[in-house]
């Protein structure tokens, strides 16, 4: 849109010049001037969507601005559009970031009310993970994979935070619990997650155990192999 030869942004132009701005390419992040220039632009803006809202602040996150990144989010809070999923999920990423559980389980509330809540499950056991609320993380991850019934690789997601969670937390066997029902169920497992238990395993003299889930990787045996973590 154009003034009295004034270039005025519409959400249009904000929503190119953000997805252009944040996009990773190469492995670099955003600079240091490209990100103020965008926050000018949007701030510019008389109106920006729940899109623009969320770039924005997640552009914020990944460039470790967290603090910057909560000031809009509080902002977007009070006179902002209402939150979708993808606000939840970065919002509850923020929260992890900033290890701040008294927002985070504000934000946990206000999901509760909407549709969107089942969505999101995996962000929000990820920020009681890394807030070293693992009671919580749990009984949120046992609810979600009670709602589980047909197995897909989307599923792996909240299996895999959780037993990241409990490793974070030294928390070994119940990561390894995890595991071994993730395996029997049939659950796919990452790369991560393997990665994650072996190093764990390692770290704690478990030679024997991480040779078994070494055959496992070996044999990409998904036919309900079960590991019996019963003496560790």
């Amino acid at each position: 849109m154009q003034k009295e030869g004034i270039v005025i942004p519409n959400e249009f132009t904000l929503s190119s010049v953000l997805k252009c701005s944040f996009s990773v390419s190469n492995g670099l992040r955003l600079g240091t001037e490209d990100m103020e220039r965008s926050v000018e632009l949007f701030k510019m803006m008389p109106e920006n969507d729940v899109s623009s809202w969320n770039t924005i602040i997640d552009g914020l996150l990944q460039r470790g601005s967290e603090r910057d990144a909560l000031k809009l989010l509080r902002q977007m809070t009070l006179d902002g559009p209402s939150f979708n999923e993808v606000t939840f999920s970065t919002s509850l990423a923020l929260m992890s970031s900033l290890r701040n559980l008294e927002l985070g389980r504000q934000i946990h509330g206000k999901m509760r009310r909407l549709s969107t809540y089942e969505l999101v499950r995996a962000s929000l056991i990820d920020m009681y993970c890394k807030c070293g609320q693992m009671e919580k993380a749990s009984r949120i991850f046992q609810e979600l994979r009670q709602g589980i019934v047909e197995v897909q690789h989307s599923h792996s997601v909240p299996w895999s935070t959780i037993i990241s969670g409990y490793i974070h937390n030294g928390m070994l066997k119940d990561a390894l619990e995890v595991f071994s029902s993730m395996v029997r169920d049939q659950v796919e497992v990452d790369v991560f997650t393997l990665s994650s238990i072996l190093s764990a395993s390692a770290n704690s003299g478990l030679l024997e155990l991480g040779s078994q889930i070494h055959g496992y990787v070996q044999k990409l045996d998904t036919d309900g192999t079960y590991f019996d973590f019963s003496n560790y």
